[in-house]
């Protein structure tokens, strides 16, 4: 009896510090959304479940300024099909804490075809190439590929991905998910 009351107390004990450290993000399908209810910057579309969060990387991303991190739970896709979450610096330290994904998507939502770090390939290239291997390039800018963050450029034209985003199939016809 005594030893499950010690037993009992070093766990109340360790709970409120567990508590108050900060949980990895792990993505499930129900995140990954109809891209056009998210809010734009430049060609990207970003997301993150904390409205404060999601400010936040609204604000670094249309800066755009070196050594400035992405807060985790931010989800960024420039096309359906295809996705970074910066998960936590301690998942894929080689890649900044972000995780990437293969998605497939249809009007019923979304299914993770594959996600990691560098094993995750990007099928917009050809041939398909790491996704981390194109991004870390781009290491001082958190990992985020865009013009002049040291990328190679897709070669893909704005008009390709606005079309690639609004045939969304997760959105209703006319736009957003209603």
């Amino acid at each position: 009896m005594r030893r499950t009351l010690v037993v009992l107390l070093a766990l109340a004990l360790a709970l409120p510090a567990a508590a108050g450290r900060r949980q990895a993000f792990h993505a499930t399908e129900a995140d990954f959304d109809c891209l056009l209810e998210w809010p734009q910057v430049r060609r990207m579309r970003v997301f993150n479940a904390k409205p404060r969060q999601l400010r936040k990387a609204i604000r670094i991303l249309e800066r755009s300024k070196p050594r400035r991190k992405l807060p985790r739970g931010t989800i960024l896709q420039l096309v359906p099909t295809e996705a970074m979450v910066k998960a936590k610096g301690g998942f894929n330290k080689e890649g900044g804490g972000w995780e990437f994904f293969r998605l497939g998507v249809g009007p019923e939502g979304t299914t993770i075809l594959e996600r990691g770090g560098v094993e995750v390939s990007n099928r917009l290239t050809n041939p398909p190439a790491s996704c981390q291997n194109c991004h870390v390039a781009a290491r001082k800018f958190d990992f985020v590929c865009e013009t002049g963050h040291g990328c190679i450029e897709l070669g893909i034209p704005d008009t390709i991905i606005e079309l690639l985003q609004n045939a969304d199939p997760r959105c209703t016809p006319g736009g957003g998910d209603e």
